[in-house]
């Protein structure tokens, strides 16, 4: 053999030495390349959770601190909005929004008339279906009336309480006769209370939800609030007593949660010349820690009590700083199961009554006029009341009954608004241009911002240049090795900042150069990236997850499993707490570490950043329609850049408006423990289909068990029907598709698996 052919060879061999050389090395130590070594020795799911509730109490703070009216000018520069624009973005925010009836008659009926004593029992309408409901009773002179009050009582104080005849508590009831005695007529609206009545729409699940509890979860998914719904009753009273009494003074007088509706009300309704709040009034810093029928989107943007204070001028507000009776939160017994969401009530104590009123000055100044506030040294008068109980009235069941009235009464007006939402979702969508694909890419891009900002809730972008990776080497198996990783979303330490987690697994025998799809795939409620792992058949996470991750490492996929920080119950819950008085939810903070989780995985030389596809699994799947298809880059020409670019929603697609808010099916999460779920009017922006929508041109599949719990095969398959014909109407039909299979709450790993394969060009044979 001459020395040229010689040499030839010995390229060759070296050549395809080369070729065959694979990254295995790179994966045999404690750490990944170009990471530190993770340390951390407690699970990473906590820090994660403990680190983004810290983060949002924080901005909570942060706005609290920071807010100024808008609708006053500040330092010179001219106010951003006026009074009434101020009063529109109110409205919206508590749902009170619905049309009125514009002339409300009170109706009137005489429960008792006697020795100069009245109560009227009393009935009003407030819009379409809707009616309020409580007592009347006169004033004691006649002849020299001093005007109207309207007694806002606390929520499970009853109109009857007041007067006496009923579960009387504390001293309350001598309020009543106080304001009689001293010439006025007294009207006492009936609020839903906290407490457990026997109503119509418990029998589906034994549950502790309250009935002011069941009226915010069916509600809040529609833009409507039991705050809202009962701002309403009482400016509808307040407009009916004006046109009655045209020459009165009508006073709005509350306590408790009366004293939190006589703010709104008042901010609301010129109709009351002066609002009294006892028991209520101050800076409410820890809203989480209140009833969940408090919770109220974008509550702490603009409006605190000071605020709603300064909307009430020039018309006088008196703070009471006497308490009311605190409230304990839900309590259960078995059989009733302890779903709700926990809350109390105590009321503010001087020291913070006296800040939130020096608010109220600071602002009262800066607008150039006179101090419309006032603390009310001396507490409301109370007398003890002279009225026996009519004849023949059974108060306990009157109670009971107008209770329930009250309550059925908003039930189903938010059913009403449930069953006519999709033609609301409808007539928003139907002005996107579905022309061509280029077309409705751009129509997407408008309607994402929409969505991002008004149903989500924006968090700012996480900070690539500050995410520090760390790893540690957790699975060495024949074909595969996993790490688990830890990223910084921000820079600096909590609480500005807060981690990104999950499980890198990486397949042995990739080769220099190579550069393989990922497979991010994400576990449900209360569950770990290792859920997704474990091929442990007596493991009870491997019956929900088959494996998938693992499964899908063995094919040759990389594979990403993310920690989500829905883990921890209350934990984790009450970060949607803290997050909605600022307008945002547990997936702003969802999307921000997935942004991070794929710009870091971007940089590995071994990933396709361009075949990063999403797979999940129950509260994954409610990831699937929420993160790929909103989770976009901003090109320098203003363009986006999607960074997943397929998505499989698997146990979770369904009609989720009527799984939110359903008071009639057993599927609804109004009968379930996860009271963190509700999304503000959601209802009226985005079903699952719209979101699923904004994947288009990208590939999206549904993965359906005919026995999963989650909802009938019935919802799934008209909701997923609308992607469909999204999909075929721009020519993607072979984009888009439904595995349905005779199974339950499961992964299935059949057409996914080939779906996957398809779209990101791979086969475990290559």
């Amino acid at each position: 053999m001459n020395l040229r052919v010689s040499s030839l060879l010995v390229l060759c061999c070296a050549g395809s030495l080369f070729a065959q050389e694979t990254l295995d090395e790179q994966f045999s130590g404690n750490r990944l390349p170009d990471t530190k070594l993770l340390t951390e020795e407690r699970p990473l799911h906590e820090v994660m959770v403990e680190q983004i509730s810290l983060y949002a109490e924080d901005i909570l703070g942060q706005v609290q601190d920071a807010r100024w009216a808008p609708w006053i000018s500040r330092n010179g520069e001219p106010a951003k909005m006026t009074q009434e624009e101020a009063r529109q973005f109110l409205r919206k925010y508590i749902g009170a929004v619905d049309p009125a009836v514009e002339h409300p008659e009170i109706h009137r009926r005489t429960l008792m008339d006697e020795s100069g004593r009245r109560v009227e029992s009393i009935r009003w309408d407030v819009m379409e279906g809707v009616t309020g409901d409580g007592l009347m009773v006169q004033a004691t002179d006649r002849e020299n009336c001093q005007g109207v009050v309207v007694l806002l009582a606390d929520a499970d104080t009853t109109p009857e309480s007041l007067l006496g005849w009923y579960q009387v508590r504390l001293d309350d009831w001598k309020l009543v006769q106080g304001y009689v005695d001293a010439g006025y007529d007294v009207y006492i609206p009936r609020l839903i209370p906290r407490t457990q009545p026997d109503d119509a729409f418990r029998d589906k699940r034994l549950n502790n939800i309250s009935p002011r509890e069941f009226v915010y979860r069916t509600s809040f998914e529609l833009g409507r609030h039991p705050v809202g719904y009962e701002t309403q009753r009482v400016l509808a009273l307040g407009r009916a007593l004006h046109a009655e009494f045209p020459n009165q003074e009508i006073q709005l007088v509350g306590m408790g949660e009366g004293g939190m509706l006589s703010l709104y009300a008042g901010a609301l309704g010129e109709e009351f010349s002066r609002v009294v709040v006892r028991g209520y009034f101050g800076q409410h810093r820890r809203v989480w820690e209140e009833p969940l029928d408090r919770n109220i989107q974008m509550g702490q943007g603009l409006f605190g009590n000071a605020e709603l204070a300064t909307l009430i001028a020039p018309r006088a507000v008196s703070i009471d700083i006497s308490p009311v009776r605190p409230y304990e939160g839900p309590k259960a017994d078995p059989p009733i199961r302890d779903i709700a969401g926990p809350g109390t009530t105590v009321s503010p104590e001087r020291e913070e009554v006296m800040q939130e009123f020096g608010r109220v000055v600071q602002y009262m100044v800066a607008s150039g006029g006179p101090v419309h506030v006032a603390i009310l040294e001396k507490p409301i008068p109370k007398k003890d009341l002279a009225f026996a109980i009519p004849e023949g009235l059974d108060v306990p069941k009157r109670v009971q009954e107008h209770q329930q009235q009250q309550l059925r009464e908003l039930i189903l007006h938010t059913q009403a608004l449930l069953h006519r939402s999709d033609k609301v979702r409808q007539e928003l969508w139907n002005s996107a241009d579905r022309s061509s694909i280029e077309a409705w890419t751009k129509s997407a891009a408008e309607f994402r911002e929409m969505v991002h900002e008004d149903l989500i809730g924006k968090l700012p972008l996480a900070n690539a240049e500050a995410m520090n990776p760390r790893s540690r080497r957790v699975i060495d198996a024949d074909d595969h090795v996993g790490f688990e990783i830890a990223l910084d979303v921000y820079e600096g330490e909590s609480p500005q900042n807060f981690i990104a987690s999950g499980v890198l697994l990486v397949p042995k025998g990739i080769k220099a150069g190579e550069r393989r799809p990922v497979v991010v795939c994400q576990h449900g409620l209360e569950g770990t990236p290792f859920d997704t792992i474990t091929m442990d058949e007596s493991n009870r996470a491997y019956g929900a997850y088959k494996g998938f991750s693992t499964q899908l490492v063995k094919k040759g996929f990389i594979v990403y499993a993310p920690q989500n920080p829905y883990k921890g119950y209350h934990d984790f819950r009450v970060i949607q707490r803290k997050s909605n008085p600022v307008g945002r939810t547990l997936f702003s903070y969802i999307i921000e570490q997935h942004r991070q989780s794929l710009h870091w995985l971007a940089t590995l030389p071994y990933v396709d950043a361009d075949r990063i596809a999403f797979y999940g699994l129950s509260y994954g799947g409610k990831t699937a329609v929420r993160v790929p298809p909103l989770l976009v880059d901003k090109n320098e020409d203003g363009t986006h850049k999607p960074l997943y670019c397929l998505s499989i929603c698997s146990a979770d697609y369904n009609e989720w408006i009527r799984k939110n808010c359903s008071a009639e099916d057993r599927y609804s999460y109004v009968f379930t423990p996860e009271y963190e779920i509700f999304e503000w009017d959601m209802g009226h922006l985005a079903d699952y289909s719209e979101l699923a929508n904004l994947m288009a041109p990208r590939p999206f599949m549904v993965e359906r068990g005919h026995n999963d719990g989650v909802a009938p095969d019935e919802w799934v398959a008209w909701e997923y029907a609308k992607v469909r014909r999204h999909y075929t109407f721009l020519g993607l039909e072979d984009k888009t598709e439904i595995e349905w299979f005779n199974g339950p709450h499961t992964i299935n790993g059949q057409g996914t698996f080939r779906f996957l394969e398809r779209h990101l060009n791979w086969s475990a044979n290559q």
